[in-house]
């Protein structure tokens, strides 16, 4: 979820003396800096493809259990850590590869695989962001892309770091935001470094 800076337009009477003028503008330019910095998203929305708007209707899932994730983000991220955390208490194994395998026959079952990469995403509030796409037939997804904000993770701590990358994995997979402070699924960087009990939930419903 990316933040839309607000604006405030104001609107100064004429006839005002210059102190008051003065005390008006202040305190806009204090309004603004406080809209502006009411509860900064760590982490984007999914963003889906096109033949989708929201991730409603039935669960999101790959059609197996087996997913490989080929990470090439950089060493700030700690996506290593973030799939085996994933794979933990449920069905789901993702499996971090350099590569993702080849499908080599058309006997063979499709290649699932996510693509983590990192880069200057801007120096806003997004972290990262993911892209997928599904088949409207079986809700079943077919294609994960995520990217992480290398900007961000300069400042981020270790502990946000490893929640943002969690958290993206968590959509690539097809878990969406939640309200829930002890998920990782929040939409905001809180440190959770592991799924909780709703997480691992939401995952052996889909898995």
């Amino acid at each position: 979820m990316s933040v839309t800076p607000a604006h405030l337009a104001v609107t100064r009477p004429s006839r005002l003396q210059p102190t008051l003028r003065l005390t008006f503008t202040l305190l806009a330019l204090a309004l603004v800096a406080v809209l502006l910095g009411q509860g900064a998203p760590a982490q984007a929305a999914t963003n889906p493809a096109p033949s989708s708007t929201a991730n409603v209707g039935p669960q999101l899932g790959w059609t197996e259990d087996t997913v490989y994730v080929q990470s090439d983000a950089t060493s700030r991220w700690p996506v290593k850590t973030a799939t085996e955390r994933l794979s933990q208490g449920s069905p789901l194994r993702l499996v971090l590869v350099k590569t993702c395998p080849v499908r080599t026959s058309a006997s063979q079952p499709a290649v699932q695989c996510i693509s983590v990469t990192s880069g200057d995403l801007g120096g806003g509030t997004l972290a990262g962001t993911t892209r997928w796409t599904f088949a409207k037939s079986t809700n079943k997804l077919t294609t994960a892309t995520t990217t992480l904000n290398d900007r961000w993770a300069k400042h981020a701590s270790s502990a946000d770091r490893l929640n943002i990358a969690e958290h993206e994995l968590g959509h690539a997979v097809g878990l969406p935001h939640v309200k829930r402070k002890a998920s990782i699924m929040d939409a905001y960087a809180h440190g959770r470094t592991k799924p909780d009990a709703g997480d691992l939930r939401a995952l052996n419903e889909r898995y």
